[in-house]
């Protein structure tokens, strides 16, 4: 396939600001921990949770509840609880059809940086629990907010691949985020008054050129920026010195498929990819085979493919990866580190 075509989505001048950046990443941490009864389980029902950050000691309390308290910015509790309003209604009945029950656990007086969700283990509780100190990070918006409570659904949802807790792992939970969920969330009209980041100029051009629908485009752009509101808090708690941006794709490319977190500018790629895929809403995606619902090689797809740095696709498939790698390394600020055949790659 033309390289050139991978990158349709991006405009020269936006290329041209990409060439001058190149990031070289490497695995993320162990995703799966005890859960613990600071989360509400018991010592003697300790199961597997899944984070939407890797384990961490950064603590935000309420407003004037200690020298760390809320600074300006982030979400009040009733906005806090207005996302989550609204996770329910669009996935309670969702999970319902499926025999299943949403639990959503609302500890806003909890101060941890984080987000979890729980196996289900035998059961039909899709379990989803929510601390206060990640909504109250002064960089995170409604929007923000509702991409991390699809990511904790997309364990639940996001289907393959899956990790070693039995749930879909962190970068399918953020390749459903913004593929499946949060556009069903936000074409729920009561979503329409969440504070918003300022659009992303990356995230328009991508997204005109992957939807002809202004309706689609408008919902393609509110999920990326959505994510992009993330990046100061992915960068915070993984104690990087520069915020990951969507004009400095991560070059990186996996020998096998990371169930752990991806790098932070992975993960903003993971949301930038995920949003401008072309496959409906309504498609799920698949239990077992990565490939339905989203976009992928083998479906004839350029563009809103999982992205490389964290996904390793099927046997047969980017096989020619190595030496666009190797000279991506080399030459950081040439076209090559752009048109790496397996960079975007899905399946």
């Amino acid at each position: 396939m033309d390289t050139a075509a991978r990158f349709a989505v991006f405009s020269p001048r936006v290329l041209g600001k990409i060439l001058g950046a190149a990031a070289v990443a490497t695995i993320g941490l162990s995703i799966s921990r005890p859960a613990t009864q600071e989360r509400g389980g018991s010592p003697a029902d300790v199961s597997y949770e899944e984070s939407f950050l890797p384990p961490n000691d950064i603590r935000i309390p309420e407003r004037g509840a200690g020298p760390h308290a809320q600074e300006a910015g982030g979400l009040s509790r009733e906005q806090y609880d207005e996302v989550l309003d609204r996770i329910q209604a669009v996935y309670g009945p969702i999970i319902a059809a499926r025999g299943g029950v949403l639990d959503i656990d609302r500890k806003w007086e909890d101060p941890q940086f984080n987000a979890f969700a729980f196996p289900r283990r035998g059961t039909n509780v899709y379990k989803v629990q929510f601390p206060g100190g990640l909504p109250r990070h002064p960089s995170v918006t409604q929007d923000g907010f509702t991409a991390v409570a699809c990511h904790e659904l997309g364990h639940h949802l996001g289907g393959a691949p899956a990790g070693p807790s039995g749930l879909s792992n962190e970068g399918e939970s953020d390749y459903f985020a913004n593929l499946k969920c949060l556009r069903r969330v936000f074409s729920d009209g009561a979503a329409a008054g969440f504070t918003k980041a300022d659009d992303d100029e990356v995230a328009v051009e991508g997204c005109a050129r992957s939807f002809r629908d202004a309706g689609e485009r408008i919902l393609c752009i509110r999920a990326v920026t959505a994510g992009r509101s993330l990046a100061r808090a992915l960068q915070v708690a993984s104690n990087l010195p520069v915020e990951p941006r969507f004009d400095t794709p991560d070059p990186a490319v996996v020998a096998q498929t990371n169930n752990a977190h991806p790098k932070p500018q992975c993960r903003l790629d993971t949301y930038f990819q995920a949003s401008v895929c072309t496959q409906p809403v309504s498609i799920d995606l698949g239990a077992v085979d990565p490939a339905v619902g989203a976009c992928t090689r083998s479906q004839g797809f350029s563009a809103g493919l999982r992205p490389r740095c964290w996904y390793k696709p099927p046997a047969g498939e980017g096989e020619l990866v190595a030496g666009a790698v190797r000279e991506t390394l080399l030459a950081p600020q040439t076209m090559a580190a752009l048109t790496n055949p397996g960079l975007w790659d899905g399946l």
